[in-house]
């Protein structure tokens, strides 16, 4: 439980050190870390196989957030994509498969594609 608390809190810092909450999708992150929070709470304090099954159903939904996330960056990359510096100017002479590879790579666009990942 200190790992998970403490992954939180490191995520939550590292949220509000990139202003993470400028639109609403930006705000999902910070509801499923208050989510996981709680239920780093409920398990501490379960004391029964009930309270613990509780706490996953809390749990189980924000995990599924992480590969929304994942996508959400992903394709926000893809669309800043022809803005980048480097490759701009031949975004449109790329093929799609290359321009999604330096999407998902984080070879274009400020998102990091994976980090997401962290709410698994």
């Amino acid at each position: 439980m200190a790992l998970a608390s403490f992954g939180i809190v490191g995520v939550s810092v590292e949220l509000a050190m990139l202003r993470h909450w400028t639109s609403n999708l930006q705000l999902i992150a910070w509801l499923a870390l208050v989510a996981l929070a709680g239920t780093c709470v409920l398990v501490g304090r379960a004391r029964s196989p009930s309270e613990r099954r509780a706490a996953r159903v809390v749990a189980r939904p924000t995990a599924g957030l992480s590969p929304f996330g994942v996508l959400e960056h992903i394709l926000s990359n893809f669309e800043a994509g022809a803005l980048d510096a480097v490759c701009g100017d031949q975004w449109e002479s790329l093929s799609l498969g290359q321009r999604w590879w330096l999407a998902a790579t984080h070879g274009v666009g400020p998102p990091p594609p994976l980090a997401p990942g962290i709410l698994l």
